[in-house]
C-alpha cells in the first residue's frame, strides 16, 4: 500500500510525517544522523523519550499489572 501519512497542525496546514518525526528529532536536540544507529532507531528514541515526558501512567493500574504478573509467574 502506498499511504501518505500527514499529521494536521495547530494552524490546521498538513505536515508529512517524515517531516513530524525530524521535528520531534530535532526537538529533543538528537543527532539528525548517528553512524551506529538507523534513522528508524533514532525516530523510535525520540517517541520514547517523548512518551516518557508526556505519557500518563496509571499507577494503580501499573501495580494491579505487574503484581497479577509475578503471581502468574509463581
Amino acid at each position: 500500500r502506498n499511504v501518505e501519512i500527514q499529521h494536521i497542525l495547530a494552524d490546521g496546514s498538513l505536515e508529512p510525517h517524515d517531516h513530524a518525526m525530524q521535528r520531534l528529532i530535532d526537538g529533543l536536540k538528537l543527532p539528525a544522523a548517528d553512524l551506529f544507529r538507523s534513522r528508524r532507531a533514532l525516530v523510535t528514541e525520540a517517541l520514547v523519550r517523548r512518551a516518557a515526558r508526556i505519557g500518563y501512567v496509571n499507577l494503580e493500574f501499573a501495580t494491579a499489572s505487574v503484581s497479577s504478573v509475578k503471581k502468574s509467574k509463581g
